[in-house]
């Protein structure tokens, strides 16, 4: 649904300053929908799946200061728009505790196994944005598409309120110490969220160029590029991920984890070459119909070439984090992300202030992700960073030579690799340290 929407922007306003600010208005915003709200809404629901009576026992003096930090995001924020006008800043900050309400909202009702009401709230308040953009396009009045999440947001929090209402979960709340909050939601928000958080540097520093559109771009590319690798990530995961919790014994654990992530890789390197060579195609199928000239959809497929690449790197980084998280490796999942975070916003200023470049800021994300998962295969697996410097290679090649040979070549390459990684996963078996996981 939130694709559907790019899509209908796209129609209606292509690239430009309506949806440059519509982007900007959601960069603060989406750091709390993507990372510090699941990570509040996952601790919420350990606690409550934990504890005996539906208790939830929390550490009040932790969440005020959590409402001390998001009281200092909503002020950055607010620095960030000083130039935008009243509606654009006003709609911006209030989204950032809309969105913090919804998502605990939803993950509250998980922690009792109700799936259904956050789906289907969630899809009310999809369609309800694409029904107040379309309005607003149709009616000329087109500040109306800022207030449309803020809208539709209001309607699924309602929703979801009536529902905790008429189930009566009967949770009770109470004051409890907990040493550990800090360090369980930082993990939580840099494992998960990570992919959001650096999107976020991203776009908040291609909002310091003076030229319109490039904002637009870059969000067009990401919808686009994230659609396919979030699906084959999401469904491996859903898979993988909770026979891999099974496993107690860690050098097992990381064994498994290698072999998989390997086919992740190679898997993911052979889909972006194939989405590469006919990026312009798929640009064009999707965003064509909109308000696009030749230029706008060149300079989309560039950055969508760029981003499908960064996206074979965010998804072994999800994959690397859950097993990291699952070892109870803390310390390096937050000091690999913090690197990563600082790393990004140095190559994000050098690409500002010296060449002046915004495709230079893509290259940034593509450097920092290839440098995360490096450092987790030193930690996880040394023996298997082969593959990613080879990977490295493969797609500096894809970028830079722009030659359909070149590609075919390693695509058939990566296409080997995959075979004899497949060949191993089908024996059913690996042996590590005298231990047999079948």
């Amino acid at each position: 649904m939130n694709f559907v929407k790019e899509v209908e922007l796209s129609i209606f306003y292509g690239t430009g300053t309506i949806v440059d600010n519509y982007v900007k208005l959601s960069i603060f915003p989406n750091l709390i929908l993507n990372s510090i709200g699941p990570a509040l809404g996952i601790y919420f629901l350990t606690k409550i799946t934990q504890s005996k009576n539906n208790t939830l026992a929390i550490d009040f003096k932790k969440i005020v200061l959590v409402s001390v930090l998001l009281l200092l995001l909503a002020i950055s924020n607010s620095l960030y728009l000083t130039n935008e006008n009243f509606t654009i800043l006003i709609n911006s900050n209030v989204l950032i505790f809309l969105y913090l309400i919804q998502v605990v909202l939803v993950y509250y009702h998980q922690s009792f196994e109700n799936f259904k009401t956050g789906a289907l709230s969630s899809s009310i308040q999809a369609l309800i944005i694409l029904i107040v953009i379309f309005i607003g396009y149709i009616m000329n009045l087109h500040d109306l598409i800022f207030y449309s999440i803020t809208i539709a947001l209001i309607i699924q929090i309602t929703i979801l309120c009536v529902s905790i209402k008429m189930r009566n979960y009967n949770v009770t709340i109470i004051n409890s110490k907990d040493k550990d909050f800090f360090k369980g939601i930082i993990s939580i928000i840099l494992g998960i969220g990570l992919i959001e958080v650096l999107s976020f540097i991203t776009k908040y520093f291609i909002g310091l160029f003076p030229d319109n559109g490039y904002l637009s771009i870059f969000n067009y590319s990401y919808k686009l590029a994230n659609l396919p690798n979030s699906i084959i990530v999401f469904s491996f995961i859903s898979i993988i991920f909770p026979k891999l919790s099974k496993i107690s014994k860690g050098d097992i654990l990381i064994k498994l984890n290698s072999k998989l992530t390997n086919v992740i890789i190679s898997t993911l390197t052979l889909f972006s070459i194939v989405c590469i060579i006919f990026s312009k195609s798929i640009v064009k199928l999707v965003y064509g119909n909109g308000v696009f000239s030749n230029k706008d959809l060149n300079l989309v497929s560039l950055t969508f070439d760029i981003l499908m690449c960064v996206m074979i790197f965010v998804s072994v980084l999800t994959i690397q984090y859950r097993v990291l998280f699952l070892l109870k490796k803390f310390r390096i999942i937050i000091i690999n992300s913090i690197f990563q975070i600082t790393i990004l916003v140095l190559l994000s200023v050098f690409s500002v202030q010296i060449t002046n470049s915004y495709i230079d800021l893509y290259y940034g994300i593509l450097i920092t992700t290839f440098l995360g998962v490096s450092i987790n295969y030193l930690f996880i697996n040394i023996k298997d960073i082969w593959i990613v410097l080879v990977t490295l290679v493969a797609i500096l090649i894809i970028l830079l030579l722009s030659n359909v040979l070149a590609n075919c070549v390693i695509f058939v390459l990566f296409m080997i690799m995959l075979i004899i990684e497949m060949k191993n996963i089908k024996k059913g078996r690996f042996n590590y340290n005298n231990e047999t996981v079948n």
